[in-house]
């Protein structure tokens, strides 16, 4: 079985996310105290990855590397990364400037399954990752087994435990039911992988889905928010909070624009503690792009894709617009100052990252390109690459780690 695909799937996580949103004011509570520590990220700004003409550039401080034959990169605590090159994974210590030996997450066989789009894939404590593989059946059409594998940050295997297959739906025979794991969310050394059973027979039947929790050591614990319009789950960058976005009426659709409330889970039982609602100013054409948790202070960002024609009616592209990032207290949401111009990463008191989009005519790659900067306090350096770019038949995903508000 060939590993599906990440690229398509990451760069929308990063830039065009599907998880539409509506209008609904926010309620008068306040945000939820944190139970769990946070972690400290211990960036050396800058600290980004970035699509170049020669491959993907990955920065840490003074450490610089280009690697031609890489995918992507997911950042760990301490500014290391997962390099994605090929069907293995390498970690990238930019202290000694060195690659770690490659290693495959996946087994023969098996496929390893793609992040939800619109779900950022955090590993700040444990690198928890899903996998699909076809189960024989005696006599009977084969069926798609999960496997959850949970590696310490040094990428050394922990466990790896069979997940649970579909659930029972009246009138709907086992063998037309299958079960869809997506990537999970480690926190508090509790694994949350949001899944859905289909049916597979043509008929309708009610919609079945929920968050799988896995304890520290792989054994399956329980499922909560079953069918409770859970939409989409974030960890927060720091690791300690859990946030989700939940339809207000309904059953979660793929990408229908349909309109959304934020919400708070705890880490420790997966429990709604804070019902944040949304601000009053957007509409459910906006994407949510980005969901995030500083100390007392909850962020969501939007953006919008617009779409343009020129004289040629096969002339059709595609411009990322920053609808805003909208910060939630105990006073209620207001507008992050400047958030519609440009995305902000931070990674200290005085330092961030910030991305700002170009047009589709600059550069090497059409569509929703992000320019990237380094802003440290007054000073602002323009810094090489993109987000999102390509050469030839390869694609380049950049990424950007921090928080989306300043450090308190």
């Amino acid at each position: 079985m060939q590993r599906r695909s990440r690229v398509p799937i990451a760069a929308l996580a990063l830039l065009l996310t599907l998880a539409s949103c509506g209008v609904l004011g926010g309620d008068d509570d306040g945000v939820h105290q944190a139970v769990i520590e946070s972690v400290d990220l211990d960036l050396d700004a800058p600290t980004y990855a970035a699509a170049t003409r020669e491959g993907l550039l990955l920065r840490s401080g003074d450490a610089e590397r280009v690697l031609p034959g890489a995918s992507e990169v997911e950042w760990l605590p301490g500014g290391r990364a997962l390099v994605y090159i090929g069907d293995r994974v390498r970690i990238w210590d930019p202290d000694a400037d060195e690659l770690g030996p490659p290693v495959r997450l996946w087994r023969e066989g098996e496929a390893l399954v793609n992040p939800a789009p619109g779900d950022l894939k955090r590993s700040v404590t444990q690198v928890s990752v899903s996998h699909e593989r076809l189960v024989q059946r005696e006599g009977r059409a084969p069926v798609v087994g999960d496997v959850l594998t949970a590696y310490d940050l040094d990428l050394d295997i922990r466990w790896r435990t069979d997940l649970p297959g579909p659930d029972p739906i009246e009138g709907v025979p086992m063998e037309y039911l299958e079960r869809t794991y997506l990537q999970g969310h480690t926190v508090d050394g509790i694994t949350y992988l949001p899944w859905s059973d289909f049916n597979a027979s043509g008929e309708e039947s009610d919609p079945q889905y929920g968050l799988l929790r896995v304890g520290a050591e792989g054994e399956v614990l329980d499922t909560v928010q079953a069918n409770q319009r859970i939409k989409a789950v974030w960890l927060s960058a720091d690791g300690a909070a859990l946030l989700a976005t939940r339809r207000v009426s309904g059953h979660p659709c793929g990408g229908c624009q349909v309109t959304l409330e934020l919400v708070e889970l705890d880490p420790r039982t997966g429990d709604v503690v804070g019902e944040y609602g949304m601000p009053d100013d957007y509409d459910k054409s906006w994407q949510v792009a980005e969901v995030d948790k500083v100390g007392d202070r909850v962020a969501i960002r939007f953006d919008e894709v617009v779409w343009h024609e020129g004289q040629d009616p096969a002339d059709v592209w595609e411009t990322l617009v920053l609808r805003g990032t909208y910060v939630r207290d105990d006073d209620g949401w207001t507008l992050l100052e400047g958030s519609q111009d440009e995305i902000s990463w931070w990674q200290g008191p005085e330092d961030r990252i910030v991305a700002r989009p170009v047009g589709k005519d600059d550069g090497f790659a059409r569509g929703a390109n992000l320019r990237l900067f380094w802003v440290h306090g007054e000073e602002e350096r323009p810094l090489p690459g993109k987000l999102l770019g390509g050469v030839g038949r390869r694609t380049y995903v950049g990424s950007v780690p921090g928080q989306a508000l300043p450090p308190e």
